[in-house]
């Protein structure tokens, strides 16, 4: 069970806060809820303490630095070359689901990658890769700055720092 003040991830929503553990005025009598604060979004999320959902408290400092020291192991996601806009949406929104932050980097890393090779020719990423790049990089940099207590806008400049590099999901 999560106690107040305790940061968690939850399901794709991504980093949030525990403001409250209790029962709910207006909501199922007895059951016991948690009142959930996202760090980057003002809504409020309710979710039964027993749900069956996706949540995990956040990494730990030491987590979060073996995790930033395995960047340059995480290999680029092969399987998506090639595939139309439609299918590459919900192979992404698979490896969302696992809420693995290996995988987010791997998805990172290979849409980062795709994007320079694009460049190159004068073209952009599409509108799929785009959006779920933004999204791996708001929940696994959301977790990053709790638990290494660095601002959000500043994880992408530690991680460059940290592995040597200019941009944080390059090969290292």
């Amino acid at each position: 069970m999560f106690c107040v003040d305790d940061y968690v991830v939850y399901s794709n929503t991504g980093v949030c806060k525990v403001v409250a553990v209790g029962t709910l005025e207006g909501f199922e009598e007895g059951l016991i809820y948690y009142t959930l604060k996202p760090v980057t979004r003002p809504e409020t999320v309710f979710i039964p303490v027993d749900a069956d959902v996706y949540v995990r408290k956040v990494i730990s400092r030491e987590e979060a630095l073996e995790l930033v020291d395995r960047i340059p192991t995480i290999k680029e996601d092969t399987a998506t070359s090639g595939m139309d806009p439609r299918s590459l949406g919900e192979y992404y929104k698979k490896k969302m689901a696992t809420h693995q932050s290996d995988e987010l980097i791997r998805m990172i890393k290979t849409i980062y990658s795709k994007g320079q090779r694009l460049a190159r020719n004068g073209k952009k990423l599409i509108k799929t890769d785009a959006d779920y790049k933004k999204k791996a990089e708001d929940i696994l940099y959301n977790e990053l700055a709790i638990a290494l207590d660095i601002p959000p806008g500043e994880i992408e400049d530690f991680i460059c720092t940290r592995l040597g590099t200019t941009a944080a999901m390059e090969d290292a």
